[in-house]
């Protein structure tokens, strides 16, 4: 008996000790990175932009690389940081440890007539139908008038909100008041229908209510909120809190168990305080070591290129140079001759300022790379394929450059993707750095059950 017991025992941590590390994502140094954290992060960014399960894991795992280098490099305790950290996660607390049915009541038991004063400066659009009855009227007209009115409020209901009252008028008594089409201000109605309108929500519609004019049946169209009222509503929340545990918005007992340790934080609150902490981290490493700012040197560029020419040869044939619209053969030649003593670069500032010193080299052009069946006039001059209509105002075309058949001769020819190519191999170089300083142990297990949407 107590061998089956100890084996039980030992079969029954062995599983915890299995989940526990199942659970397990990744190391860092000495932190244990969970996989929920990375489910978290998985579904909060796959709404952003499209990608796979890897691309996400590697860019959750550079951002995990840089929270560890800051924290390394201390600027955790960097007094800014530790401000606006604090400040983040209390937002979070407060939340958690906030009544909001209480902080409502404070509100609404705040001092009768500030609200009603600060209500009252609301604008609506309410439609109104009213049935009205004499001043002394009998009760088979009063039960009579509530049944027509309580016949279209039902009828409106199973319509749906979308539709009009006055479309379910089918007795001549009752009369529009409002159409619901223009602003008007809450207090130009009588208490009856102010305090009906209080309890809907845009588009609703009230049941049949009495007021000294007869019976009504209102919708609410839309509400714009007085920003002074808004800004009422903020001054109650700021003083519940500047109140601290003795607010009666706050879940004292809750607060107090959590602050003598008798309750632990949900997770989902733990996240939210870990991806608080961490992601205001991962600002402070860009703001120190962001790749994209570094300045790129021109010639650590020209190297890259020279060792990866290979990479950027291209598939069609390309043209660099210029396609030149101008009036005359003549004028062509004149600017041909120019443009053989001036770098490519140059050619553009070059065409501009001849046209500045004599109207007559007017030109409509373009420079740059061409890649074959981009360009009408291109393919025609200079890979001798199909046709093309001149152009009315510079009847005479023609072309300044070269043919590059296999790629790029130059770094300048494909700059961007060289530029591109280089941050992502530095970017590369730095974090496979700090994968083997923090000793990077990758549960591939664990990983394999994340799927496309970042669920188990």
């Amino acid at each position: 008996m107590k061998k089956l017991f100890l084996l039980l025992y030992w079969v029954f941590i062995s599983t915890l000790s299995l989940s526990a590390e199942e659970m397990t994502l990744l190391r860092i140094g000495e932190e244990t990175v969970l996989k929920s954290e990375f489910s978290q992060y998985f579904k909060q960014v796959s709404h952003l932009h499209k990608g796979n399960a890897e691309t996400y894991f590697q860019n959750f795992l550079h951002y995990k690389l840089k929270v560890a280098d800051a924290m390394e490099r201390g600027m955790d305790t960097l007094p800014d940081f530790k401000r606006q950290c604090e400040s983040l996660q209390m937002n979070v607390l407060k939340k958690f440890f906030t009544d909001e049915e209480a902080l409502e009541n404070c509100y609404r038991l705040w001092t009768e007539e500030e609200s009603k004063r600060l209500f009252l400066k609301e604008w609506i659009k309410i439609e109104v139908l009213t049935f009205r009855l004499p001043q002394h009227h009998t009760m088979a007209q009063d039960k009579e008038a509530f049944q027509v009115m309580r016949t279209l409020y039902e009828m409106q209901v199973q319509a749906g909100k979308e539709n009009h009252l006055n479309q379910f008028i089918t007795d001549a008594r009752v009369i529009c008041e409002d159409s619901g089409t223009e602003w008007t201000p809450v207090n130009n109605y009588v208490k009856e229908i102010i305090d009906a309108q209080m309890a809907l929500s845009e588009g609703e519609v009230s049941a049949p209510f009495y007021s000294p004019v007869g019976i009504h049946v209102v919708r609410l169209v839309d509400r714009k909120s007085s920003a002074e009222k808004e800004r009422g509503l903020s001054l109650v929340r700021s003083y519940m809190e500047s109140l601290g545990t003795e607010s009666p918005a706050v879940k004292k007992e809750l607060l107090l168990d959590w602050m003598s340790g008798k309750v632990v934080l949900p997770e989902e609150v733990n996240l939210q305080l870990k991806q608080i902490h961490d992601g205001l981290l991962a600002v402070y490493w860009d703001k120190a070591f962001l790749l994209d700012r570094l300045s790129l040197d021109f010639r650590q560029l020209d190297e890259y290129f020279q060792a990866h020419r290979k990479r950027y040869r291209w598939e069609f044939p390309h043209f660099k140079g210029a396609v030149i619209h101008c009036n005359n053969k003549k004028i062509a030649s004149k600017i041909k001759k120019r443009l053989k003593k001036v770098p490519i670069s140059s050619w553009q500032q070059v065409l501009q300022k001849m046209a500045e010193e004599n109207p007559e080299y007017q030109t409509s052009f373009e420079c740059g790379l061409f890649q074959i069946g981009k360009n009408e006039y291109v393919d025609c001059l200079a890979f001798k394929c199909g046709s093309f209509t001149p152009l009315k105002d510079f009847p005479y075309t023609f072309i300044v450059g070269k043919r590059l058949k296999k790629g790029p001769e130059e770094v300048n020819d494909v700059l961007p993707q060289v530029e591109t190519d280089y941050r992502m191999q530095k970017e590369k170089e730095l974090f496979d750095g700090l994968s083997l300083h923090f000793r990077v142990e990758i549960n591939q297990d664990v990983l394999k059950t994340v799927n496309s949407c970042g669920n188990n």
